[in-house]
């Protein structure tokens, strides 16, 4: 679509009305497809439709759900931990993906902790599969837990793990690693995002790049330091798309966390978008109320206007706290109870029967953007009787003569 198609040469309202949207029941009323954050209206005969020189303008005017999507989340919570105790000394590469504990955070340093504590059980696994005797790993953990955002505080994770025996690794033969293309868990640890190419899960890949630096002082011990300050979560806002075609755009990382998973690069920079707003997330709510400064709309780029999808999702494209390309219908979960044993969320139907739903209220105008010009010319003049003809009778034949 070119934007040449937006230059209009007047703006005048035709009409407009309120769409009342409620997701609640979006399993058991409407399109079997519909759940409640990501919704199908069909209009039936209700149906929008613009004439000629007009469009469709759709406008958020008000947006409300509860904020039940954890702060660490699946989206953020993934690290990988790979060590490399070469073959001369009788050792292998081995790797695991850890996940931090996935819930809500009251501080920086309560992350960390959590992120400490996992990180140490999978030092510990590794280590004892390399056949060290050790059989605990502490953790010193700085930010303190009881650090508020408001203290005076660098916000940089700094961990010291301490093991009962030897670990048997050296300061340049552990990795902790968070790869950009699984999840923003670089963002959430103060961390180094890597754009390479993440091993499948159970994969034994040669090292290379560290995220965070990781030195061994002892060998008893092991120190890991973040580069940035670190956060309680990754994605402040949530994003309320249209799947009608619009003109607005948007860069192509905020409906594409991967790219190219060759390169982790992008062949473009900026598309169309199907984004209608962008809403910020409190604490308990997420709201949003049209003001006279701060008006989210669309031009749609169609006449008619039967059937209408709204969907949310995060700054990536991705259902809320599932990974890019779940199914909402079968992954319909963005938080809630996991089995103790594997972390798998025991019920997916939060968005069907649980409460991940949202209302919100949009209006529809139909806009004049401009007066078509139509062909109008003369017909052309009705022949003579044939009485009062003065030549052989022709007819008109797209200015060819007829006999």
């Amino acid at each position: 679509m070119s934007l040449q198609k937006s230059r209009y040469e007047s703006q005048s309202i035709v009409n407009s009305f309120n769409l009342f949207i409620d997701t609640g029941k979006a399993a058991i009323i409407g399109d079997g497809r519909s759940t409640g954050d990501n919704y199908l209206v069909h209009l039936g005969d209700n149906g929008i439709e613009a004439m000629d020189g007009e469009i469709i303008r759709m406008s958020l005017v008000n947006f409300n759900m509860f904020n039940n999507i954890y702060g660490v989340n699946l989206n953020n919570c993934k690290f990988r931990i790979t060590t490399d105790r070469t073959a001369s000394l009788g050792g292998n590469i081995r790797a695991a993906l850890h996940n931090i504990p996935r819930k809500n955070y009251k501080t920086v340093g309560a992350m960390a902790s959590a992120f400490a504590t996992e990180l140490a059980s999978g030092l510990l696994i590794q280590s004892q599969a390399e056949g060290s005797s050790a059989t605990t790993a502490t953790t010193v953990t700085l930010p303190a837990v009881e650090t508020q955002l408001s203290d005076t505080d660098d916000r940089l994770i700094d961990i010291t793990i301490t093991f009962d025996a030897n670990h048997l690794f050296s300061s340049d033969k552990v990795f902790i690693q968070c790869f950009r293309q699984v999840g923003d868990s670089f963002a959430l640890l103060g961390a180094l995002g890597l754009d390479s190419e993440p091993p499948a899960d159970g994969a034994t890949p040669e090292p290379k790049e560290n995220s965070f630096e990781v030195t061994v002082p002892s060998n008893t011990t092991i120190r890991v330091k973040g580069y940035y300050p670190a956060q309680r979560m990754t994605d402040p806002n949530v994003y309320v798309r249209c799947s009608s075609t619009q003109n607005g755009l948007e860069s192509i990382v905020l409906s594409d966390p991967i790219g190219d998973t060759s390169t982790g690069r992008y062949m473009g920079e900026v598309l169309n978008s199907n984004i209608l707003a962008k809403i910020h997330r409190d604490t308990e709510f997420i709201n949003f109320e049209t003001g006279s400064s701060d008006e989210y709309f669309l031009n749609l780029q169609q006449r008619k206007l039967s059937t209408l999808r709204v969907f949310l999702t995060d700054s990536r494209g991705r259902p809320l706290g599932r990974p890019f390309g779940s199914d909402t219908l079968q992954d319909g979960t963005a938080s809630g109870l996991e089995d103790d044993e594997t972390g798998v969320i025991i019920n997916k139907k939060q968005n069907q029967n649980g409460n991940l739903f949202f209302d919100a209220v949009i209006k529809v105008e139909i806009v004049k953007v401009r007066d078509p010009k139509m062909l109008d010319s003369m017909p052309p003049p009705p022949l003579l009787p044939a009485r009062e003809a003065q030549n052989i009778l022709t007819w008109q034949d797209y200015g060819r003569p007829k006999f």
